[in-house]
């Protein structure tokens, strides 16, 4: 496994001096003249979670959606809500966050895992999740940022203290998770 971390380190660095093409968007900025993108490991944690269709609902209803269901239920987050997009066949959204071990839920939410291992990170985006077509935008910059595959972008609110007020940017950080191995564990 260290190997394969190492060869891929070495890949990655080879496509950041290739050069990363940082582009301002509307809903998508970097804090940075150059958006870094490392390899970031990740530990196993149990998620609550509620999907979404991304070309129907925006990110911003889809987020106070999330939030509501949350408070409804008598649940805490204890970590970062995370923006799960998918683009493979139907573009879907999924809103989710970590809970403690043995937390139970109701419908519409659902319980998972999180089980990707490891992830290309890049730090300090400013996301406004009101924007419409939020889920393309992020494509758009994975692809201009050179991440390796961009099929499943996770967006990690750092600050996320309220319910997400219409307009607002958010730091967050932006995680493709590697190919090789499943998102959730049921």
């Amino acid at each position: 496994m260290k190997r394969f971390l190492t060869v891929l380190a070495a890949l990655l660095i080879s496509l950041l001096l290739a050069g990363c093409n940082n582009s301002e968007q509307q809903a998508i900025e970097s804090e940075n003249a150059e958006f870094k993108i490392a390899l970031q490991e990740v530990n196993t944690f149990p998620l609550v979670s509620m999907y979404f269709d991304a070309e129907t609902k925006t990110s911003q209803s889809a987020l106070q959606s999330f939030r509501q269901e949350l408070s409804n239920q008598h649940l805490q987050p204890t970590g970062p809500l995370l923006m799960i997009f998918r683009s493979k066949g139907n573009p879907s959204l999924e809103i989710a966050s970590p809970v403690a071990e043995n937390t139970m839920v109701k419908s519409p939410l659902f319980l998972g895992e999180w089980r990707y291992p490891v992830v290309f990170e890049g730090q300090h985006l400013d996301i406004n999740p009101s924007v419409p077509n939020l889920h393309q935008e992020l494509i758009e910059f994975a692809k201009a940022s050179n991440f390796p595959d961009h099929s499943t972008i996770v967006v990690r609110l750092i600050e996320d203290e309220s319910i997400p007020e219409t307009g607002k940017t958010y730091t967050a950080e932006l995680w493709i998770p590697l190919p090789s191995a499943s998102l959730f564990s049921d």
